[in-house]
């Protein structure tokens, strides 16, 4: 499906310059500044196979747009 979810980044992946390849897009952003891990249903795993690396925005929220896979 395709679909539009807003929040904010969190990298698990980046490039040799810095450019994220996949990223976590949680609800808040408690789980970097606090260690608060998220509920199941407060984040998304994101890899960006198709669109190439993508800048990283630290402490504003992102809109990703793109195909949601459940699995």
């Amino acid at each position: 499906e395709k679909i539009v979810i807003v929040g904010y980044m969190m990298p698990v992946e980046m490039d040799g310059s810095g450019a994220v390849t996949s990223f976590i897009l949680v609800r808040d952003q408690s789980l970097c500044c606090f260690g608060i891990p998220p509920a199941i249903n407060e984040w998304v795993g994101v890899e960006t196979k198709t669109s190439g690396p993508v800048k990283f925005y630290t402490d504003i929220p992102v809109a990703v747009f793109g195909k949601l896979e459940v699995g």
